[in-house]
Formats: C-alpha cells, structure tokens, sequence
C-alpha cells in the first residue's frame, strides 16, 4: 500500500487466474457455482455407487420382497376391475360401512380377492394412511369373509401398519397369533416388527426379536440390524 492508488486483486498462487492465465488447477473454491454442485452430485453419485453399495442392495431386495404382494394398487375398470385407490378412499372415509365396501369390491374383481394379493395391497395403503382401525375392520372382514386364508403376507402388511403408528405390542400380538395359526414368518415379519419396537422405544424386546430370528435360522437384514441400532440408541 505505497501509493499509486488501488491495486488490482491478484489470485492466490497456484490458482489459475480469469484472463487464462498460468498456474495450476484452480481448486473448489474458485470454481463456479455451476461446477462446485456438478462436483457435489458426481461425489453423491459415486457414494451411492460404491461405499453404499452393500445397504442399498439390501434394502432393495427387502423392498421388493416387502412389495411383491402390493403392485396391485389399480385393476383395469375396462375389464370389470376397479380402482385400489378408490376402495381405500371409500374405506376411508367417515362413517363407511367397511364390511360393506369390501363386499361390493370383491364382487366387482373376485378373482383377485380369492388369490389374496388385493387384501395385502389394501392393508399396506391402509398402513401408508395410518389407518389402523380400518386395517382392523378389514382383518375382522376376512375372518367372516368365505375363500380367503389369512397367509404371512397379509400379517406382514398389518404388522407394517402397527409400525407405522408405533404399535409394538399389537405388532408381538400378530406374531403369536401366527403361532397359533401356525403361519411361518419371514425376514419381513420380524423386520416389521423389529421396528415397530424401534419407533416405539422398546429396544429390548428389539433385540430379543433379533437374537430369535437367528435362532430360527432366518438371516437379519441390513433394515433389521439397522432399526435394533436405533431402538439401542433411543
């Protein structure tokens, strides 16, 4: 600052200058907006890709297991079907006569009553809606309703309805009344119920599910571990 008036800002050495010219690589700092957030989401994508590979893949595979009973959300109405999202609305709404409902759907599509997959779809939007007293007006219907067996994906679907309103006791209900029924369970069925305990604050009896589905010869998956981890944190 010996006189001579301002002195024009010169970059920091090493950091390429915006007349193009010498230096090296201009670092992250001097790069444009543009480029710092290409950079971001490249960084993102290639965790993704790689450090995250293993969880990812886990849970897509439990999803889908989750799911395979549930992609049956519309029925073409051209075909004498009707629509899952209108059963549900229906079910839903104030002062509905469920039992009722769910008669006139399954004489609109009793093929897909019968195969039992629409029941499960329709507990799981139940579950997505955190309806759970309608869920169980529809597991009474099926109890008086003639040609449908309640299975193990039926109970995964409520039981995924009681985690997402943090029902862990109704959760350990449906699991001994799989017992008595003598209805196998699976990873999903103590996925569910593992973070029904979770949300609900109950870590001991997470992890005493964790230590049977070992003793049962069903190996955890990555969302199991991962909800008894938390239920220890809570």
């Amino acid at each position: 600052n010996g006189g001579g008036g301002p002195q024009k800002w010169q970059p920091p050495a090493g950091v390429k200058s915006e007349s193009g010219g010498g230096g090296d690589r201009p670092n992250n700092h001097y790069q444009p907006r543009h480029q710092q957030q290409r950079n971001y989401n490249s960084y993102n994508s290639n965790y993704n890709k790689h450090d995250d590979k293993q969880y990812t893949r886990s849970y897509n595979k439990y999803e889908d297991r989750r799911g395979s009973y549930n992609n049956n959300n519309r029925y073409n109405k051209s075909n004498g079907g009707f629509s899952m999202e209108d059963v549900v609305d229906r079910l839903c709404a104030p002062r509905a006569n469920v039992f009722d409902e769910l008669d006139r759907a399954r004489q609109s599509s009793p093929e897909s009553f019968t195969s039992g997959r629409t029941v499960t779809a329709i507990l799981s939007q139940l579950g997505r809606r955190r309806q759970m007293n309608v869920a169980m007006q529809v597991w009474r219907w099926m109890e008086s309703a003639q040609g449908i067996t309640r299975n193990v994906y039926h109970y995964n679907a409520l039981i995924n309805v009681c985690e997402k309103i943090r029902d862990w006791k109704m959760a350990l209900d449906l699991m001994r009344q799989m017992d008595e029924e003598r209805i196998p369970k699976n990873e999903i069925t103590y996925s569910s119920a593992i973070s029904a305990c979770e949300k609900g604050g109950n870590w001991r009896t997470a992890l005493d599910l964790l230590k049977t589905m070992k003793d049962k010869g069903i190996m955890p998956t990555a969302i199991a571990y991962n909800a008894a981890i938390s239920a220890c944190e809570k």
